[in-house]
């Protein structure tokens, strides 16, 4: 007779937890109604489109990997004006910036043409490509972004953010994926679905859902996209602290000096809670939130306009610089945000109060550790502590589920999650872990300026 000791009786259990999760999930996004709807009319098609728009930042550096303290090159215009090539918060970092596409394809490429033109119009110079800091001269002779009488009041608001921060923590670069859903995707979803709103309340709701979940799961996407592990760069920020995979998402990182705690229940709601952060002057103004979403509206972006014509798209910040990729960023890595946003849409509204925002904190600052992912623990889906890559494979298995209801680009999507699947059970291809290979067999900064003069190359090819 076969005896089944306590400790097998709790593995058994715990397996059979698992599994009805697992087939929870499923009745759910087989009975929802907004994928219902999506998977049986003509809003199929567009359930993956929408509107793209990219944001690079990069530091110029010279061949030793110094941070280039020339001016900000005039063949790039002015920066100003110049819709497409900017500076960031350094006269030293630059900033590529896409127009609205209408494709991940078309920013990509767009993304890309900007990589080309830039980098072969630097004199003795190279884009570094890794979101950490290269070689720095002392904290005063970082050169602010200087825009001349102007620029004054872009120039005074980095000067504060330089007094409040640091400069050097400013320098930390990435890369931000703005999205938003077509609008002719949410006028069919609004004519079919029962409620009692206005288009623009609906559209609202639509967006803040996204946000919550976009921000409950976050530690995923940093996870697969950290490429910033810790080596020298924690202690030019004067930061003593553990390994990272990702050091620009942890505590050491980029992010306001305290947490803020915002309200996304309605929009009236967000609004007022950042106003009251800003009236208790926690932040100067809402750039100085540096939540890794951002919503946003039309014009200038004020609380005010946000109120008044709602929210038009969000604004992912969380990305590091993939140092792999010439652009910075790998065209598979934003699939797989579209889909995960796809698979946030149709899932449930939930309440994302003080509580629930720590517990995404603590998942995010979890996912930022260098450890393999089953040493890993993260907060799951009913706030009970499992490790990282069980609670990864069981969402990228329901994102798998998805586009079998959904159809689709189903190959390439199939492509997409197995490469991510492959990073979260072998955490050695991860962009964290091969950076930390790379620099074992070179030095951190030759590691870097290999990359960067490799994707010079390519550009001068094009």
């Amino acid at each position: 007779m076969l005896r089944i000791g306590n400790n097998q009786t709790s593995k058994i259990k715990k397996q059979e937890n698992k599994y009805t999760k697992a087939r929870m999930f499923y009745m759910n996004i087989k009975n929802n109604e907004v994928l219902t709807l999506i998977r049986k009319s003509d809003i199929n098609p567009l359930s993956f489109e929408g509107n793209f728009g990219l944001e690079k930042e990069n530091l110029r550096v010279d061949e030793q990997g110094n941070l280039a303290l020339s001016p900000h090159p005039k063949e790039f215009g002015d920066k100003l004006r110049n819709p497409y090539i900017k500076t960031d918060f350094s006269e030293s970092q630059i900033e590529l910036i896409t127009p609205v596409c209408k494709s991940i394809e078309e920013a990509y490429e767009f993304l890309g043409e900007l990589q080309d033109f830039v980098s072969v119009r630097l004199t003795g110079e190279y884009l570094w490509p890794q979101s950490n800091l290269p070689k720095l001269p002392e904290e005063e002779q970082i050169p602010i972004a200087r825009y001349g009488k102007e620029g004054y009041k872009e120039r005074k608001y980095r000067e504060r953010l330089a007094k409040k921060y640091g400069k050097k923590l400013q320098l930390l670069s990435g890369v931000h994926f703005n999205f938003s859903l077509k609008e002719e995707f949410l006028n069919k979803l609004y004519a079919r679905l029962e409620h009692n709103k206005s288009y623009q309340e609906f559209k609202n709701d639509i967006y803040l859902k996204i946000t919550k979940y976009l921000l409950k799961y976050r530690w995923l996407l940093i996870y697969l996209t950290g490429a910033s592990p810790t080596l020298k760069t924690a202690d030019n920020l004067g930061c003593y602290c553990k390994d990272f995979r990702s050091l620009r998402n942890s505590s050491c990182g980029y992010s306001n000096n305290e947490e803020l705690y915002i309200s996304y229940e309605t929009i009236e709601d967000y609004v007022a809670s950042l106003q009251a952060s800003i009236d208790q002057g926690k932040i100067q103004n809402i750039n100085e939130f540096y939540s890794p979403v951002r919503i946003k509206g039309r014009g200038k972006g004020t609380l005010e306009e946000l109120l008044k014509q709602g929210i038009q798209y969000l604004e992912l910040r969380l990305f590091d610089l993939n140092p792999f990729d010439k652009n910075g960023i790998s065209k598979e890595d934003l699939y797989f945000t579209r889909l995960l946003i796809t698979y946030l849409l149709v899932k449930a509204d939930f309440t994302f109060g003080t509580m629930e925002q720590k517990m995404a904190n603590t998942n995010h600052e979890q996912a930022t550790l260098a450890e393999r992912p089953e040493n890993i623990g993260v907060f799951d889906e009913l706030g009970q502590w499992e490790n990282l890559q069980e609670e990864a494979t069981k969402i990228i298995n329901e994102l798998e589920e998805l586009i079998e209801v959904l159809g689709g680009e189903t190959e390439y999507f199939s492509y997409v999650i197995n490469t991510a699947r492959e990073k979260v059970l072998k955490p050695e291809k991860t962009y964290a872990l091969r950076i930390i290979e790379g620099v074992k067999q070179s030095s951190y900064v030759q590691f870097h300026i290999d990359l960067a003069k490799k994707h010079l190359e390519e550009s001068k090819k094009k």
